[in-house]
C-alpha cells in the first residue's frame, strides 16, 4: 500500500521543462512585422469597403432592364436608319411590253414612284395599271433592296372608230379606248356622232384649282372629297365590228376593204372602186349578201347599166340606182 502510493507520488513529480528567462525588450524597437493573417485580414477589410459600391454599380448596369433598354436603343437606331435610308426608296421604275401606252403613264398610275420597299404594295399598282385604257394585262414584282419590274400586255386594236375627227382604237370584243399612235394598217369605220356607240359614259372633267390639272379617274376630288369616276368609252355592236372585219376579208372588189362608213339608216356601206356606193348594213351573213351584190353587179353589166348605188341590206330584196 505504501509502494504504490510512492509511485503515484513520483509521476507527479516529473521533471518539467526547463523555463527560460524572458529578455526586456529595448525602448526604441524596430517596426514589427504583422503576421500573415494579419495582412489578409487588412486586405479583406479594405476589399469589402470596395466591394459594396462595385457590386451596387454591377447590378446597376447589367440588370435585365438595362439590357433590355440598350437592345431596344440598338434596335430603334438601326430600324430608324432603315426607314430613312435612300436605298430602300423606289427611284426607278422598268416597264416593259409597253409599246403604244407612255411608260410614264404606266409609272404614274402604278403610284410605286418614291415609295419605299416595305410600304409598295404590288397588287394595288397592278390594278390601278389595269384600268388604264389599252391595257389587258399586268405583272408588278419587287425585289430587294429598291427594285420593281412593271411587265405589261397591251390590247391589240382590230380597227380604228372615227367620230367627230376622234380616233378610237376597237378590240376584239368592239370596246373603244383612246388611240395611242397612227397605225395605217388597221380597217377604218367612220361614224356619225354617237351612232354605233353603245354603253358610253364620259364623265364630267374635274379640274384642281390649285394645280390647274385634270384629275385622274381613281384620284379623290379635293373639293367634293370624292372618287373621280372612271370613264367607260363605250363599244361597238357585234353586229358592227364583226360584220365589217368579215366583209373586209371577203374582198369584194378583189380587195380588203379598209375604209368603211356607217349610219343608223343603212348600216356600213363603203365606195366600190368601180364607181358607187355599196350599202351591206351589219351582220355576221355577209358572205350571202357579198354572193347576192355580185350577182347583181353583173347582171348590171350584162345590161350595161352603170349604177351609183346598190344596196343589198336585205339580200332577199337587193335595191340599185343608176344615172
Amino acid at each position: 500500500m505504501a509502494r504504490r502510493t510512492r509511485v503515484e507520488n513520483s509521476k507527479q513529480l516529473k521533471r518539467q521543462p526547463k523555463l527560460q528567462k524572458a529578455k526586456r525588450a529595448p525602448v526604441f524597437g524596430g517596426v514589427v512585422t504583422p503576421s500573415k493573417s494579419v495582412s489578409q485580414r487588412k486586405r479583406y477589410k479594405s476589399w469589402r469597403k470596395v466591394e459594396g459600391p462595385l457590386k451596387t454599380v454591377q447590378n446597376f448596369v447589367f440588370s435585365s432592364r438595362w439590357i433590355s433598354l440598350a437592345l431596344l436603343s440598338v434596335s430603334v437606331y438601326f430600324l430608324y436608319g432603315f426607314v430613312n435610308s435612300p436605298d430602300y426608296f423606289i427611284t426607278q421604275i422598268p416597264i416593259v411590253g409597253a409599246d403604244s401606252v407612255p411608260m410614264d403613264e404606266i409609272a404614274l398610275t402604278s403610284g410605286l414612284a418614291g415609295k419605299h420597299i416595305f410600304t409598295a404594295d404590288p397588287e394595288a399598282a397592278a390594278e390601278a395599271i389595269l384600268e388604264l385604257p389599252g391595257i389587258t394585262a399586268v405583272d408588278v414584282r419587287l425585289d430587294w433592296p429598291n427594285q420593281v419590274d412593271i411587265v405589261v400586255v397591251e390590247e391589240q386594236p382590230v380597227a380604228i372608230w372615227m367620230s367627230n375627227g376622234t380616233a378610237w382604237w376597237v378590240n376584239k370584243q368592239g370596246g373603244l379606248f383612246p388611240a395611242r399612235e397612227d397605225r395605217p394598217d388597221l380597217m377604218v369605220i367612220e361614224g356619225f356622232g354617237q351612232d354605233g356607240i353603245v354603253g358610253r359614259d364620259m364623265p364630267e372633267v374635274i379640274i384642281d384649282d390649285i394645280t390647274g390639272e385634270a384629275l385622274e379617274p381613281g384620284m379623290i376630288d379635293p373639293e367634293s372629297g370624292d372618287e373621280v369616276a372612271q370613264i367607260n368609252y363605250g363599244a361597238i355592236p357585234d353586229e358592227i365590228l364583226h360584220g365589217a372585219v368579215q366583209l373586209s376579208r371577203l374582198q369584194p372588189y378583189g380587195e380588203p376593204i379598209n375604209a368603211f362608213k356607217y349610219n343608223v339608216s343603212s348600216g356600213l356601206h363603203f365606195t366600190d372602186p368601180r364607181g358607187w356606193d355599196a350599202h351591206f348594213g351589219i351582220g355576221i351573213n355577209m358572205d350571202q349578201k357579198l354572193a347576192v351584190y355580185n350577182a347583181l353587179v353583173n347582171e348590171l353589166a350584162l345590161q350595161g347599166i352603170v349604177p351609183i348605188f346598190i344596196s343589198v341590206e336585205n339580200p332577199n330584196r337587193p335595191i340599185y340606182r343608176n344615172y
